[in-house]
């Protein structure tokens, strides 16, 4: 909110101080309608902030809680709504549930609402959703919102998350599953070379490594990096130059100005030359023996996470989707599903059928017993198997970058704000 604030005003004083100029400049009238449109959207923002927080000052302190906590699809929830103040009188409290997709931002993709009366002196009042038998796990990509908006103030939502778990029993395979081999005991009489994965090579007796990278991550880390380079020179030639044009050694604080504002978009541009070259240079390596899959991440010549998988882990192997289009897969990953998650392999296939292949060959070489693989396609929400110390040092790196970003912007901020008194000092 604080953001959204220091945004809002930024944006009217830069939007006003570019019609005063162009009043001063009798600029044509069509520049002045066309600068207006800005004013019209700054004063609009400042109204909305404002009517937000009357109400939020209105309604006083409110909390909205879900009973229980982490819910089972197709179970009922309970959203509570306390208030501090008993002195709203009798208005219509609007309950809603959304399932909401994280795509660019989240958007709503189903929506259940129930109204409820708060009578006056009553500071609080409940009502019970049953989720979708159906229902999605909560995830980073999805989640179920739930928010209260009183009658009267519905620029003051309170809002809280409903967590979904998982199915309760996500091992279990579908009707669709294949038992690939009856017997362990036939295996090591078959020939693995004939239908290893291309690339994977027999470095030791039974013992298979190999190495995979997707051509399209490496095309778009040199595109990535080809725009970042472009983005950098034009940061460059924006900002740095104007320290010290004028040549008379004299002190500019416009010249500090611009080369703050500038600093966040060249942060911006060395992030995408390093995601460029983490694309560019991001492989997987394996190997497979029986009993035991080790898979290996590599970039930037690092090896950054190391993962061993026990054949004894393994319940059953499934398709999952590697490359899409809409709702039609174009190539295929081969996942093990485990009681702590499920774990890409580095396989990769055009159809089900060659896929089918590739998980035969790889229980063979593991000396799974009866191991079954499941065409039916991996959900998006199933729990992925992550180790402690990656979870920790993706936590640290987001943590990190976040505060770099933060700074940098908060520096950028500032530039605007010098940019914008030194231009009001000048006219």
């Amino acid at each position: 909110m604080a953001f959204l604030w220091i945004f809002t005003i930024l944006w009217c004083g830069f939007s006003l101080t570019m019609v005063s100029i162009a009043v001063k400049t009798s600029e044509p009238w069509y520049v002045l309608a066309f600068l207006s449109l800005f004013v019209i959207v700054g004063i609009g923002l400042a109204v909305g902030l404002i009517v937000g927080l009357y109400q939020r000052r209105r309604l006083g302190r409110a909390t909205l809680e879900v009973s229980p906590k982490d819910a089972q699809r197709g179970e009922p929830v309970t959203l509570k709504l306390q208030l501090s103040r008993d002195d709203l009188g009798d208005r219509n409290i609007t309950f809603t549930l959304e399932a909401q997709e994280n795509d660019e931002g989240w958007s709503t993709q189903e929506k259940r609402t129930q109204i409820v009366r708060l009578h006056a002196a009553m500071r609080q009042t409940s009502v019970r959703f049953t989720l979708p038998h159906g229902a999605r796990a909560s995830s980073a990509s999805w989640r179920w919102r739930a928010s209260a908006r009183v009658e009267g103030l519905k620029y003051a939502p309170v809002e809280c998350d409903v967590a979904v778990l998982p199915v309760a029993n996500p091992n279990e395979p579908s009707n669709e599953v294949i038992t690939l081999h009856s017997a362990a005991a036939e295996w090591p009489a078959h020939d693995t070379s004939e239908t290893a994965p291309p690339g994977a090579r027999e470095i030791a007796s039974g013992v298979w490594l190999w190495h995979s990278s997707s051509r399209v991550a490496q095309i778009i880390g040199v595109v990535l990096i080809a725009f970042a380079l472009f983005w950098l020179w034009n940061t460059v030639n924006f900002s740095l130059p104007r320290l010290g044009s004028r040549g008379d050694g004299a002190f500019s604080w416009g010249e500090v100005a611009v080369a703050l504002f500038g600093l966040p978009f060249l942060l911006v541009g060395l992030l995408l030359v390093a995601l460029g070259f983490v694309l560019l240079t991001f492989k997987q390596s394996a190997t497979i023996r029986r009993g035991e899959f080790r898979t290996t991440v590599e970039a930037l010549g690092h090896t950054w996470s190391t993962r061993n998988l026990r054949a004894s882990d393994i319940n059953f192997l499934q398709a999952a989707s590697n490359l899409s289009s809409g709702h039609t897969v174009l190539r295929y990953d081969l996942a093990a599903r485990t009681t702590r998650g499920a774990v890409i392999l580095p396989y990769s296939a055009k159809s089900t059928s060659d896929l089918t292949q590739q998980a035969r060959w790889a229980a063979t070489v593991l000396g799974i017993e009866g191991v079954q693989f499941d065409p039916q396609m991996l959900a998006s929400d199933t729990p992925r198997f992550t180790l402690d110390s990656d979870a920790l040092m993706r936590k640290r790196t987001g943590r990190w970058i976040g505060r770099i970003m933060g700074g940098a912007i908060a520096l950028g901020f500032g530039g605007f704000a010098l940019l914008f008194v030194t231009s009001l000092w000048k006219s």
